[in-house]
């Protein structure tokens, strides 16, 4: 812990007590200050309240009634805009400082006994739209490979205040988002990282000059000793140009992927799979990225340039660098090792080898590459491997033969179905559930020219009237088939319907597709977590009633405030992971609902703490031939025009650029034609 410096015989503030909070109260009475505190839902104020904080409603004029010399609040809980927080409001009308956990870590840290230490602890701290967190990270690896001491922590790791004292010659390495650098009222990093600059957060920060102003706080609040800005936006270029005195300035490193930077005092850039270092017109050190198997593509070799510029400033070598790039294992699930095969590491990309084009047939490419079908991996000998992929989801075209056996579709029917094959008559599929036939199973290389459907009276359904000609209406029936059953099938199991806020952890097609599942459904209000204001658009136009960017505990407690302290009636959760399934969690009321279809990634369940929440739980592969009728209907009526996920279109030649645009988060979904 880092105690809170300068607080001695005050009385400080603390909303919001999830994780950050607590650390906060924590630091701040070892700081020597009286500590009050609150927070929105009931369920964590007695909670903290049996920890030993003093609870203070500081929503209300009689909270304030005694001397509060400062408020800290945690990151997720809005300051400015859409509009402040009701006891951040009270604060700013009665003059009393707002700041956050970041701006003590900065006072504090900067008030250690630097006279004790041989090399003064420096702090490294990231920022900017993408790239943050594998950055961050990065920088700590290599730094732990060359024996550095160093602290990783902020929006990733450890919370700041929770970090120890540093030692002699100790780097801490922190990733700070814009909520946290936006209030911060200390920011004195010596090397401060700007990745790039996307639209995220808009309106928590009222608009883009407003999240890049938060970004370009740590940069212009303290003035870092070193700067590394990424200028291939123009964000990062006018940045850039208000740090530097000018070209041949070496305190700005300029960081680039796409462009030659030789003209400038000092640079690092990534053309072609090569790192290069230029100092003052000369190249001085190179390295080649396409070896590095944790870091592959263009924007992990920005995020390599980052994290190289970073390290050389703070005195690490090329070749320490170098050596850590190829050690580093990649952050889980955003890059990592997906095979090996006789101790070596294989990296490998998949291209469409042989085609019968027809132009009856439509495809939609899946949202995740990782979710797009299976993968064989099998070791020949000598050095070479096989590599077997088959491509699924997603099938609707024509019926060109049928077996002696199939009675619902003929040739020249226009059918969709779905994932999973499903025979429709043994008992689960009975009971709803033919996503879990027990006599069939998945597709195999459902995105192809042709393909074989076994079961397919139980597994196809016909659309009336056959093939649409607008071609809007096609991918309609093409997200119907799956990203929009799936969906429903959270919305459904989320029990939406008249009178019941159901919240949506998602925002990709599955989530955006649980939105417009839930209000068609008659939901009362859908709240949807999204950080991009794109995707969040599109969910407002599907029925989103309110739209909240924090995650985690901060936007749980968001759900909390906006249903008089209860949760949602209903959760759908979209996504899969570790967070995203704790965020649901927490956001649902006891005895309330939680669908969850995202596929999980390395998820565990605390058996004592569900026990606790009470809560109804339902999830797993959708049984999307359930509702396909329905949907289909639904479609054909103009109810629902779920086909806007498909947010571009191309063709099958270009299956590996479709996958790539879905992965860097520039499209939400791409349908493939041919």
């Amino acid at each position: 812990m880092i105690p809170v410096q300068g607080v001695q015989n005050q009385t400080i503030a603390v909303l919001g007590l999830g994780r950050s909070g607590r650390a906060t109260a924590a630091a701040l009475r070892e700081g020597g200050a009286t500590v009050v505190a609150w927070d929105d839902s009931a369920e964590t104020r007695a909670q903290a309240e049996s920890e030993g904080l003093q609870l203070l409603d500081l929503t209300r004029d009689a909270g304030w009634r005694d001397r509060i010399d400062a408020l800290i609040t945690s990151p997720g809980i809005p300051h400015l805009y859409p509009h402040p927080h009701p006891a951040i409001a009270q604060a700013l009308r009665r003059g009393v400082p707002v700041d956050n956990d970041i701006g003590l870590f900065f006072r504090s840290f900067g008030a250690l006994d630097w006279a004790a230490f041989d090399t003064p602890p420096r702090v490294i701290c990231v920022t900017g739209s993408n790239g943050k967190s594998t950055t961050t990270a990065l920088i700590h690896h290599i730094l732990q490979s060359a024996g550095r001491p160093t602290q990783m922590g902020g929006n990733i790791g450890t919370g700041v205040l929770s970090l120890d004292p540093p030692v002699d010659g100790e780097v801490v390495v922190l990733e700070l988002s814009s909520y946290q650098t936006d209030l911060a009222r200390a920011l004195t990093p010596d090397v401060a990282v700007f990745t790039n600059l996307s639209p995220d957060h808009m309106d928590r920060h009222g608009g883009m000059g407003g999240y890049f102003a938060a970004k370009r706080r740590l940069f212009a609040e303290g003035g870092p000793d070193r700067c590394v800005i990424g200028v291939d936006e123009p964000e990062g270029r006018y940045l850039a140009g208000q740090m530097g005195q000018g070209p041949q300035d070496d305190r700005v490193i300029r960081v680039s992927v796409e462009g030659k930077l030789e003209g400038f005092g000092w640079a690092v850039t990534a053309r072609k799979g090569f790192l290069s270092e230029w100092r003052k017109g000369r190249q001085v050190a190179s390295i080649d990225l396409r070896a590095v198997t944790g870091l592959p593509g263009a924007h992990n070799h920005q995020n390599a340039c980052a994290a190289y510029a970073a390290c050389r400033a703070v005195g690490l070598a090329p070749r320490e660098i170098e050596a850590a790039f190829h050690d580093f294992a990649g952050l889980p699930h955003r890059s990592q090792t997906v095979a090996e095969i006789g101790g070596v590491r294989r990296q490998w990309v998949a291209r469409i080898l042989e085609q019968t084009p027809d132009r009856k047939v439509a495809w939609a490419a899946t949202e995740d590459a990782t979710n797009a079908g299976a993968v064989t991996f099998q070791d020949l000998g000598d050095g070479r491997t096989s590599v077997h992929l088959e491509l699924e989801y997603e099938p609707e075209g024509f019926v060109e033969q049928v077996g002696d056996s199939v009675t619902t579709v003929k040739p020249g029917d226009f059918v969709v179905g779905s994932f999973m094959t499903s025979d429709g008559t043994c008992e689960i599929c009975q009971a709803g559930y033919q996503s879990r036939c027990v006599n069939a199973g998945e597709y195999t290389g459902s995105q192809a020219q042709y393909m074989r459907v076994e079961l397919a009276d139980g597994s196809l359904v016909k659309v009336p009237g056959g093939e649409p000609s607008d071609p809007d209406r096609l991918a309609d029936y093409l997200a119907a088939s799956d990203v929009l059953g799936t969906g429903w099938y959270a919305a459904v199991a989320a029990q939406a319907g008249p009178g019941k806020t159901i919240a949506v952890v998602g925002d990709g097609a599955v989530g955006l597709c649980a939105v417009l599942a839930a209000k068609t459904l008659g939901a009362e209000k859908v709240i949807v977590f999204s950080r991009h204001e794109d995707r969040a658009a599109l969910a407002r136009e599907f029925g989103a009633d309110v739209v909240i960017a924090e995650r985690g505990e901060e936007g749980a407690a968001q759900v909390r405030e906006l249903t008089g302290g209860y949760g949602a009636h209903g959760v759908c959760e979209a996504v899969g992971t570790q967070g995203s399934m704790d965020q649901a969690l927490a956001s649902v009321r006891p005895g309330g609902y939680l669908g969850f279809v995202g596929v999980s990634h390395d998820q565990t369940l605390d058996g004592s703490d569900l026990f606790g929440r009470q809560i109804h739980l339902e999830g797993g592969p959708a049984p999307v031939r359930r509702f396909l009728p329905e949907l289909i209907e639904r479609i054909q009526s103009g109810e629902i025009q779920p086909g806007r996920v498909f947010t571009a279109r191309m063709p099958l030649d270009d299956a590996a650029e479709a996958y790539r645009a879905m992965d860097e988060r520039r499209e939400i979904k791409v349908l493939l034609e041919v």
